[in-house]
């Protein structure tokens, strides 16, 4: 099973390119930086300051590569220790593009901003995170969901014009 996307068939490991991943932020002006996973949630968070304000990136890992027809030929007639062999090498395969694409991502973005044609804060709105702890993803999406329930228009917070 091998997958045509981003860095699919990458050997560079989790371990340095979340090191790189920290260093870039660094060179662009993260104060604070921090990757950490949650293997239990399949999720990895990328959280990080810049200019004073917090963002919070969500990485989704995989849960696992093998779906329905995707299998290798032989698979059925694999022993159970094959077959898992062959899955922990496809996830971890996986994981790798995953965080190479998460870096190719954070790289566009601040670049652009060194370039002067962005801003931090318009590359990773959506990463924001509120005083409350959501991201500002999360906070506009629940505000427009009750708006789609209610048939009201989402009430957000905008600075009085003057």
């Amino acid at each position: 099973m091998k997958s045509n996307g981003y860095a699919a068939d990458t050997s560079v490991s989790e371990e340095k390119t979340r090191a790189e991943i920290e260093t870039i932020l660094g060179r662009h002006g993260a104060t604070h930086r921090a990757v950490a996973t949650d293997e239990d949630a399949h999720l990895a968070q990328i959280a990080f300051v810049i200019r004073g304000r917090r963002y919070r990136l969500d990485v989704p890992l995989p849960v696992s590569v093998c779906e329905s027809g995707k299998e290798p030929r032989g698979w059925w007639v694999w022993d159970h220790d094959r077959r898992q062999q062959w899955l922990s090498k496809q996830n971890a395969q996986e994981r790798r593009a995953r965080w190479r694409a998460v870096l190719l991502m954070l790289k566009a973005k601040l670049e652009w901003v060194r370039l002067g044609a962005s801003s931090v804060e318009k590359e990773f709105l959506a990463d924001m995170v509120l005083a409350n702890g959501a991201t500002m993803h999360v906070a506009v999406a629940q505000a427009i969901k009750h708006g789609l329930e209610t048939g009201k228009a989402p009430m957000l917070a905008l600075p009085e014009s003057t």
